[in-house]
């Protein structure tokens, strides 16, 4: 692996306007086509893995550059040789450079975008929210030793902060690799717990990919029924819905105020993302609700002084839910100042599986690696643990198959059914 290095980004190698913060963790950019950082530290082998994420414009590149790369070159569109000593994607769109071809989704502000280098087999792969885009260059090896390179296209103020493994990834590390600063790697974050010389195993909650509400061509089409309290036509409740930032519902601000979707049949909502647009006219405080009438409601999260919002934000709230709801709204009751209340989005994830135990038979090097748990994973003490599994490794020849065997303590864990298939 090599030694752990205290790698962040580089206050002598960069050029036009960008200024250092966060122990040089954090760029703010804007200056266009010359504003340019490169990491302090560049790599010739092994497999590397880092993470960033912004605020404000998405007009920037992010990837690797080598030394012959110029600083101060304006080129990023492949139009000379120096742009032959880049491989990045360009935030705005998803493209890859330097060949300038459709590539990826557009990562939006406050999403995570990894990168995966791996300098064994000469390839470079993004990330967007631990979802692999695809391998974006398989001709890396000919640049030599390359470094995290970040590049801004736009003079409106783009703030980047990068993560090299000082601090927990927001993400599994993909199998294999290590952070870029050799301190973590798919193995270090893991652990078991034991109790009484058994060994357990308990998983996280999981959420749908993407939000399920569909992308809305109006408060009732594809499905489903956007609707609100108050709206300033012609910003009807689906622009909230209708997966284009750049299309909003707003109200005028006369408060309380809410913004709500019905879905054709009942789900489990356990996160959502609100995604703001003009500064002073963002919610500050809020509920957020469920239903199953639209009379009776139920407040899942609350919350208060959500402030300083920028252009394109988005904000992440999780909460403790195991009820089904048909109907699930935000309940605004103050923004920042505004004359307006707005939202460019509402997404809303739904809770696919709930925790479960698993009962393990041996403290095994597979079992650690499959079934450990991420040392930045939360166990959540407020959800009751239904179910309960069982890993027996060890076994029996009987005929052509095989009897496992695992001891129950039937005091414990009563045993009401028994199938054998």
């Amino acid at each position: 692996m090599g030694d752990i290095l205290d790698v962040t980004l580089s206050p002598t190698d960069k050029n036009g306007t960008t200024t250092l913060s966060n122990g040089n963790l954090t760029v703010t950019m804007t200056t266009a086509t010359t504003g340019n950082i490169r990491a302090t530290h560049g790599k010739t082998t092994g497999k590397w893995y880092w993470e960033i994420k912004y605020t404000g414009h998405d007009w920037f590149f992010v990837g690797i550059a080598n030394m012959n790369y110029p600083i101060a070159s304006p080129d990023y569109y492949g139009t000379s040789g120096n742009a032959l000593n880049i491989r990045t994607i360009y935030a705005a769109t998803g493209a890859k450079f330097p060949e300038n071809v459709a590539y990826s989704s557009r990562p939006a502000a406050g999403d995570v975008i990894g990168i995966a280098l791996n300098l064994d087999e000469g390839k470079l792969e993004f990330y967007i929210n631990g979802k692999s885009q695809g391998v974006s260059h398989t001709n890396i090896l000919s640049m030599g030793e390359v470094y995290p390179f970040i590049k801004s296209q736009s003079t409106t103020s783009k703030v980047i902060t990068v993560n090299f493994g000082a601090t927990p990834f927001d993400y599994d590390i993909p199998y294999g690799f290590y952070s870029y600063d050799g301190r973590q790697s798919k193995w270090h974050n893991k652990f078991l717990i034991s109790s009484e010389d058994k060994y357990y195993s308990v998983s996280t909650l999981k959420y749908s990919d993407n939000t399920v509400i569909p992308k809305m061509t109006s408060n009732t089409a594809p499905s489903g029924i956007a609707s609100a309290s108050n709206t300033n036509i012609p910003s009807f409740p689906y622009r909230a819905f209708d997966g284009d930032i750049g299309g909003t519902w707003y109200a005028t601000a006369s408060f309380p105020i809410n913004l709500q979707y019905e879905f054709t049949q009942s789900r489990v909502i356990g996160k959502y993302s609100l995604l703001g647009y003009t500064a002073e006219n963002n919610s500050k405080d809020w509920t957020f609700e469920g239903s199953n009438d639209g009379v009776n409601w139920t407040v899942l999260d609350e919350q208060e002084n959500q402030t300083n919002w920028t252009v394109g934000e988005v904000r992440n709230f999780s909460f403790k839910n195991t009820a089904n709801f048909k109907i699930y709204r935000i309940n605004i009751t103050s923004n920042n100042g505004g004359s307006l209340i707005q939202v460019a989005e509402l997404l809303m994830y739904e809770i696919l599986e709930f925790p479960r135990v698993k009962s393990l038979d041996s403290l095994s090097e597979s079992n650690f690696l499959i079934h450990g748990k991420d040392k930045n994973g939360e166990i959540d003490m407020h959800l009751m643990l239904k179910h309960r599994s069982y890993q027996s490794t060890g076994s029996n020849i009987l005929g052509s198959g095989k009897v496992f065997k695992q001891k129950i303590d039937t005091t414990k864990i009563p045993i009401k059914k028994a199938t054998i298939t």
